[in-house]
């Protein structure tokens, strides 16, 4: 006696039906205020140490300013440096760098007056004005 086809058919349910659910991502994680509270100061510090480390004894000339801060992204559980150097002449340069990785993620810098930046990139994506840039870095640094 010949089997349903039905039979057959069940494991090719349960496969489709397994491939669909192993598609689906996965919520991040939520941390709670306290834990996040810590891995943002975990990064303050880390962030210090790495800017005193890596420019610590860099000597700006007098018509430079340059300040950095730190931002945990807890999206992508990155700390990221913001490094801001401005020129008196008009000249602005930006890096966003990942402390732990020790790679600059970002990279923003542009001339007074010229409409389009030298360089506008975040994370491997191109940009080509100050609006895109904002686009591109405010998930990171705005979360």
């Amino acid at each position: 006696m010949a089997r349903p086809r039905l039979i057959c058919s069940m494991p090719l349910a349960a496969l489709l039906a397994l491939l669909a659910s192993c598609s689906r991502q996965s919520p991040p994680p939520t941390l709670d205020h306290k834990a996040l509270e810590e891995l943002e100061a975990g990064c303050s510090r880390d962030a210090r140490d790495w800017f005193a480390k890596v420019h610590g004894k860099d000597r700006v000339p007098p018509d430079q300013y340059r300040d950095f801060a730190s931002h945990y992204h807890a999206g992508s559980s990155r700390c990221l440096a913001v490094l801001n150097t401005t020129v008196v002449k008009g000249y602005v340069s930006t890096q966003i760098v990942d402390v732990h990785r020790g790679i600059i993620a970002g990279t923003f810098l542009a001339n007074a007056g010229e409409t389009q930046p030298a360089k506008c990139e975040m994370d491997g994506k191109r940009c080509h004005s100050s609006d895109e840039w904002r686009a591109l870095t405010g998930p990171y640094l705005h979360e």
